[in-house]
């Protein structure tokens, strides 16, 4: 799926209706959830047909219900939910935000993806209140580094909290 800030091309009266034929609409008050095809990390997918001029193709589905909704998305602003919720169509749900202040958002939200919520995490939070324990009682950073599989480096920055900050 291209990226998330495309711009949305003019709709048509048929491009509408078959985009809200695809979300399943509740109250308002509730979420609206995209039920076609998803992106890996839960946003819908609208295919607006294909032109040789690139302005048709597929967009996320929260751009297309705010730009029904609310117009055009001026550059550089991202759709943002404040229900959390990717597949979430209702334009009640939906806000625009910088790239910046949707940073802000997810963090102030504990959304983000550190620690041990990284996939590529080889430690978790245990293992760095323990190496952090250990350390204060001695432990070298050199066999703290060899028992975790880890460079000494990361042992220090970890102790030093400069990584893992978050950690208590």
């Amino acid at each position: 799926m291209p990226g998330p800030h495309r711009i949305i091309p003019p709709l048509t009266p048929q491009d509408i209706l078959r985009f809200w034929s695809k979300v399943r609409i509740r109250r308002p008050d509730e979420c609206w959830e995209w039920q076609a095809c998803c992106h890996r990390h839960g946003y819908g997918g609208f295919h607006l047909g294909s032109q040789t001029d690139g302005t048709r193709g597929m967009f996320r589905a929260p751009r297309v219900a705010w730009t029904i909704a609310n117009g055009a998305i001026p550059p550089g602003m991202n759709v943002c939910h404040q229900c959390d919720n990717p597949p979430c169509c209702n334009p009640r749900c939906l806000f625009l935000e910088s790239h910046i202040g949707n940073m802000r958002d997810m963090n102030r939200k504990d959304r983000s993806t550190r620690g041990d919520r990284n996939g590529n995490a080889k430690l978790t939070e245990e293992d760095i209140r323990d190496i952090r324990r250990r350390a204060g009682k001695g432990k070298s950073q050199r066999a703290l580094a060899r028992e975790y599989g880890v460079s000494e480096g990361t042992i220090w920055g970890i102790i030093h909290r400069k990584t893992w900050k978050h950690v208590a």
